[in-house]
């Protein structure tokens, strides 16, 4: 008897912004994408604003949050959520693949209420969508791909990407259904929201403190703070920080602006202060994390 196919399909409703311009369901920055062989990588207390996607291709690494220790399988996938503190260690000579990027939208009280702790991503051979391409394996062969690339490819770039979507699919599915929805852009139908949060990315470097949100949307501070509150799960103020420590940390590991203009450029009035809130909120003060982010 011949096997019946059956097509299903299903419509995913285009996002918009405030102006009706068609806008991502879950956008993504890739910073970088890199191999190296390990010297020295004793990390502590490390907290950052970006997202990393780890492959090593040797055992002799682990990290560790709070009481528990993930030893970091040879060619496994392991997913680091942003805003995550945990420590790491390894011997001298693991190969170490490694993708960093931005998840635009997604607060810190919302990446930790669905991502709390770092987790394995590849193999899963209990999740729903484990299957497909090795993931691992991907990450090795470009990772050759892109040592011997002399200029940068568009299609390098485009593989990159998406193997980090391809880590993120396979995460999500590791997530509670009601939570991972949460995860999708957050102003997604709050055209108002949406229109101030790209006004937030857009001008990090001008006030923005809440009188300024309240006059650029024409409301009043109490409806910008529930606004706030109600989608992304934070004040105003602490989402503003975030994102200004997130430009910050990438102007500091992938620039070579001083101290002095990064505050500048992430709209802080002066060195000091910048060093005091980029300290309370990633554990370490900006020269610091430069240089522990150069030496791994």
């Amino acid at each position: 008897m011949p096997r019946r196919i059956v097509f299903v399909s299903f419509r995913l409703t285009p996002a918009k912004d405030h102006y009706g311009t068609p806008r991502e369901y879950l956008p993504m920055r890739l910073l970088t994408f890199n191999s190296v062989r390990l010297k020295s990588w004793h990390l502590t207390r490390i907290r950052s604003p970006f997202w990393r996607l780890y492959c090593n291709l040797d055992a002799g690494a682990e990290i560790r949050f709070g009481r528990t220790r993930m030893p970091l399988d040879a060619r496994a996938v392991y997913l680091v959520p942003a805003w995550v503190t945990w420590d790491g260690d390894s011997r001298p000579g693991v190969r170490h693949v490694y993708a960093h990027f931005d998840l635009p939208g997604m607060a810190g009280a919302l990446t930790q209420r669905a991502f709390p702790r770092p987790m394995k991503v590849h193999p899963q051979t209990k999740a729903r969508y484990a299957r497909g391409p090795n993931l691992g394996g991907e990450m090795e062969r470009l990772a050759k791909a892109f040592a011997h690339a002399e200029v940068p490819d568009p299609l390098l770039v485009c593989w990159a990407k998406s193997l980090v979507y391809r880590g993120l699919q396979l995460a999500f599915a590791q997530v509670p259904r009601a939570v991972r929805e949460q995860c999708l852009h957050p102003a997604i139908g709050v055209p108002a929201l949406d229109a101030l949060l790209n006004h937030v990315e857009e001008h990090l470097h001008e006030d923005l403190g809440l009188n300024a949100l309240a006059e650029h949307l024409h409301c009043s501070r109490a409806q910008v703070t529930r606004l706030f509150r109600k989608q992304l799960g934070v004040s105003p103020g602490v989402y503003v920080a975030e994102r200004r420590i997130a430009h910050a940390s990438e102007l500091l590991v992938h620039g070579e602006a001083s101290i002095e203009q990064v505050a500048e450029r992430c709209g802080f009035p002066n060195r000091y202060y910048f060093t005091r809130i980029f300290s309370r909120m990633l554990g370490v003060p900006p020269a610091k994390y430069r240089k522990l982010s150069a030496r791994r």
